[in-house]
């Protein structure tokens, strides 16, 4: 009764803030954790009690790392592992009790992948991915274990792209990764198209690759696998408007299908696609006034509206997006983690720059 009674509120805890509820949200969560603590603390070893408290951990780790507490985050993922452990050693035949603690893993990579801890996070990550070879090898077509792989497999090629990208190193370093995660992922779909769990998977990973074949200069290829992964996002957008990472992932896509479409010499579509993208920025705005991570975003996709403009001649139009731009970026506080406040300050005034120079010639 009292996992259940945990389980529950978790679940009531998610439903109020995609409900737009955070604050309902937060209680029903903080209640669940002193309820997880005291219980756990009174009680003979259990794994059910384990496995549900480890959960109250893991969507209060998730719910911080949104509001970029990543202290917390960390402390309370390293928490829902534990428990997540202690669990799956008291019934270790039990698939569900391993999937729990890749979860755990997961999740601790997260939480490290968005503070821009990139090795750590892909240490965590690691460590789940190896905890699924055994178990895959038992039972090597398992949906639910290749999906974690395939999750698990993308994560850990976002980490080490970015980590590369932090470092000038060799972002190709991700595609083998990305390739062997969109392999497992298409055939997951293939088997099962109607799994919403599988299609989301793979177009957050879809999203991923386009972005780094992009980056390697192969718009071609990554303009499909964007846009197939836009798809999705528009879709359950519509359906549940509250959902703000699937409108956030939405707009990270325009942004990319945007470069794309630059790259590929269409600066029409290129412009259209940042203006749908801009939208999504205010919208959200206006449901999270502040948050860190969309004025960034809105600042970084002025600064690429600003060159499709200047490209394309107007440049009253550009002038305007790169003010606007550093207006906002440059209010924004000191940060260097997944989204650098610096970099995206450097990039709108080198801009604005180069948009002088162009005027004075």
């Amino acid at each position: 009764m009292r996992a259940n009674y945990l389980s529950n509120l978790s679940a009531l805890a998610i439903v109020e803030r995609f409900a737009g509820n955070p604050g309902n949200g937060d209680r029903l969560r903080g209640k669940a954790v002193e309820l997880a603590d005291r219980w756990v603390g009174s009680s003979p070893p259990d794994a059910d009690l384990l496995a549900a408290a480890a959960s109250t951990y893991g969507d209060l780790a998730s719910a911080q790392r949104l509001r970029e507490e990543f202290r917390s985050a960390a402390a309370g993922a390293s928490r829902n592992l534990e428990l997540a452990r202690q669990a799956y050693a008291l019934d270790p035949k039990n698939i569900t009790r391993l999937r729990a603690v890749t979860s755990g893993y997961l999740t601790a990579g997260y939480v490290e992948l968005d503070a821009g801890r990139y090795r750590a996070a892909i240490d965590q990550f690691s460590q789940g991915n190896r905890l699924l070879d055994g178990p895959l090898a038992d039972h090597p077509k398992h949906p639910a274990l290749r999906l974690m792989r395939t999750v698990l497999l993308h994560k850990t090629a976002e980490a080490t792209w970015k980590l590369r990208r932090k470092q000038e190193g060799n972002q190709a370093d991700a595609l083998p990764l990305l390739q062997e995660a969109y392999r497992i992922g298409s055939d997951l779909a293939a088997d099962d198209p109607a799994n919403d769990a599988v299609e989301s998977a793979l177009s957050d990973l879809e999203g991923l690759y386009g972005s780094v074949l992009q980056m390697l200069g192969r718009p071609a290829q990554a303009l499909p696998l964007l846009t197939h992964g836009n798809e999705y996002y528009s879709r359950h957008w519509k359906e549940v408007p509250s959902d703000t990472n699937a409108a956030f992932n939405l707009a990270i896509g325009r942004v990319w299908i945007s470069d794309c479409r630059r790259d590929l010499h269409d600066l029409k579509g290129a412009l259209d696609e940042s203006r749908s993208a801009a939208e999504i920025w205010d919208r959200l705005l206006a449901m999270r006034p502040g948050t860190f991570r969309y004025l960034h975003q809105k600042a970084d996709n002025l600064n690429t509206m600003g060159n499709l403009l200047a490209l394309m001649g107007d440049v009253e139009a550009a002038r305007d997006c790169f003010s606007v731009g550093l207006e906002i970026a440059e209010g924004l506080p000191k940060q260097d983690a997944s989204y650098s406040t610096a970099v995206v300050v450097n990039e709108l005034r080198e801009s604005a720059k180069k948009l002088e120079r162009a005027e004075r010639r």
